[in-house]
């Protein structure tokens, strides 16, 4: 495809053992599974940053919930925190 990179990266080998448990469970790839991954990992940080940024309770629960309604949509639109 064009819009990917080959990369190498050093992995724990029981995390990758547990990766591949996991992908082969749910029949994803292990690349999309490291896409989707980086993806959650850089909104978590993102996230905790504008959690440090902001001391209101109320801007920090629409921060949090933000996060979750996008990584969590399970949840449902009327969930409270």
């Amino acid at each position: 495809m064009k819009n990917q990179v080959p990369i190498s990266a050093r992995i724990n080998s029981t995390l990758k053992w547990r990766a591949d448990e996991f992908a082969n469970d749910r029949g994803m790839s292990r690349n999309r599974m490291i896409n989707e991954g980086l993806e959650v990992y850089m909104s978590l940080e993102a996230m905790r940053s504008n959690l440090r940024r902001y001391s209101s309770k109320d801007v920090r629960k629409k921060i949090l919930k933000g996060f979750l309604k996008t990584w969590v949509p399970e949840l449902g639109p009327d969930y409270e925190l």
